[in-house]
């Protein structure tokens, strides 16, 4: 049920996405002078792009490394020892 919910915290934040930019809308629509509601849509609409360049890729790379990276890695292997250089 974890990953489920984890997923669905993706899917929230997008939905939080649309509900800002349906919001921007109304709220420029109903301030009744033009210029006003031009400048109020372009700020909220500049938030929200910048949130959604960010926040879901930020999200979904945590929901990989932290949950899923944990449960399909197993190490091992040999440590690396880079050429020309003598161990401490």
């Amino acid at each position: 049920i974890g990953n489920i919910m984890s997923y669905a915290r993706l899917m929230a934040i997008g939905l939080a996405s649309v509900i800002l930019a349906f919001v921007a809308n109304r709220l420029s629509q109903e301030l009744g002078i033009l210029i006003l509601g031009i400048i109020v849509a372009i700020l909220l609409h500049t938030l929200n792009v910048c949130l959604a360049m960010f926040s879901p890729s930020i999200h979904s790379l945590r929901l990989h490394v932290v949950e899923f990276f944990s449960k399909f890695y197993e190490g091992g292997g040999i440590p690396y020892k880079p050429f020309g250089k003598e161990p401490l």
